[in-house]
């Protein structure tokens, strides 16, 4: 097995991941950290069943993100 194998395999995992998973594959690419508490999962199972709400999410969790990165109070 060559180092093209092992990248290709990855991007036969990722493509397969973001089809299985769509929700949880756009939050890891949004670069946001993952939470495991039974409180975030369940509003991430909730906000899962419309994916554009899902994505203002995301987007509304980046904007929140960043203000507190650049402490813009």
């Amino acid at each position: 097995m060559t180092i093209r194998d092992v990248f290709a395999l990855f991007d036969e995992f990722d493509e397969w991941f973001a089809t299985a998973v769509p929700q949880a594959s756009a939050w890891i690419e949004s670069g946001l950290d993952v939470r495991f508490d039974a409180g975030f999962r369940s509003l991430v199972h909730m906000l899962a069943e419309d994916p554009d709400e899902f994505q203002r999410y995301i987007a509304y969790s980046t904007y929140e993100e960043d203000k507190a990165l650049n402490m813009d109070f």
